[in-house]
């Protein structure tokens, strides 16, 4: 029997310290934030998938020499799923229009080609703390074609993972009239007002809640 160098917990991600997984879907985009040595990298598991990578600093100003390229391409692929109609791309502009990042003029580094193979990777590391949006581009197939977009798998290894018991936590559906922690093993009393949602966090994993 083969020895495992570590219990395993069914449920669980499997990643190293530092490492965080983030699926991005065909015709969406998703921003993170990295910081100086952070290491992304990209993987298009079926393969043909054209991938933009938009780095912005502090500034909101787009500069693909943050992730160690020279120039780029305009991000025609973003700046289309951004102006699109669907509701996580209007969630991911208003968020980027909040930081002051101006997508007038952006460019991005273009990732993979409609003739990639499946399982090809690319690496990019930040030189500086940077906004990344990671598009891929894609619209609706026709019946005749065989071009729809695909998912892209993308891990962000980290040159300083966060604390042990600190989070990293997405982003609110909504802006948040309050935000509670409730620690494990206690309970917390709250108003929720009529027409009002309420937006619930597994923090940690593996962890259930009752409402009454």
């Amino acid at each position: 029997m083969t020895e495992r160098s570590r219990l395993l917990m069914p449920g669980m991600a499997n990643f190293e310290p530092g490492v965080e997984r983030y699926r991005v879907t065909g015709g969406a985009v998703t921003a993170v934030l990295m910081g100086a040595g952070d290491r992304l990298e990209i993987i298009d598991p079926e393969g043909c998938q054209p991938v933009e990578v938009a780095a912005f600093d502090r500034d909101g100003k787009s500069d693909p020499g943050l992730l160690g390229h020279s120039s780029g391409a305009p991000a025609t692929g973003i700046a289309a799923i951004l102006a699109g109609d669907q509701h996580d791309a209007r969630r991911v502009a208003d968020a980027l229009a909040a930081k002051g990042i101006d997508l007038g003029a952006t460019t991005a580094i273009h990732c993979f080609s409609q003739d990639s193979a499946a399982a090809e990777t690319v690496w990019l590391t930040a030189s500086a703390d940077v906004v990344c949006v990671i598009g891929v581009p894609g619209g609706d197939m026709s019946p005749e074609d065989q071009n729809t977009p695909t998912d892209v798998i993308a891990f962000i290894h980290r040159t300083a993972p966060p604390a042990p018991g600190l989070q990293i936590l997405p982003t609110p559906l909504a802006d948040q009239n309050q935000d509670l922690r409730i620690r494990a093993s206690t309970a917390r009393a709250y108003e929720v007002k009529a027409g009002e949602f309420i937006q619930v966090i597994d923090v940690e994993g593996r962890e259930c809640s009752d409402f009454q």
